[in-house]
């Protein structure tokens, strides 16, 4: 998914480091320069990274940016990004959580999803 000039910005999802076919929304008729929704195919169990790539047109270079990630309508994690460069990305790989003082990652992973017809399809929503 890409937005525009002038932010420059581009987000993937990515299984084995490889990027995700996405189709577009036909619901979201009047995608708008701050939003855009699309969709991919997976396999439920796959574990899935983000990445957010600041292109050579983004306005904020050298400046920290707070980005949000919700997945599926749902905060789920922020992280501050610090774009260097013309061509920056970052990719994030999952949620940090703390347990008794120990912290650790937990993947983001395609979970099963329930169409109305009884059969398993997978998609999630960017």
């Amino acid at each position: 998914m890409k937005f525009e000039a002038p932010f420059d910005v581009e987000v993937h999802l990515l299984v084995d480091g490889q990027y995700l076919p996405e189709y577009g929304d036909d619901a979201d008729a009047t995608p708008t320069p701050n939003k855009q929704s699309t969709y991919v195919e997976a396999t439920s169990g796959s574990i899935f990274s983000i990445e957010v790539r600041f292109g050579p047109r983004f306005a904020y270079h050298n400046s920290d940016i707070s980005c949000a990630i919700s997945l599926d309508g749902h905060g789920a994690t922020s992280r501050i990004f610090y774009p260097k460069g013309n061509d920056f990305a970052c990719v994030v790989n999952g949620v940090w959580t703390s347990q008794a003082g120990q912290w650790s990652e937990q993947k983001f992973t395609f979970a099963d999803l329930e169409t109305g017809k009884g059969q398993g399809v997978q998609m999630c929503h960017l």
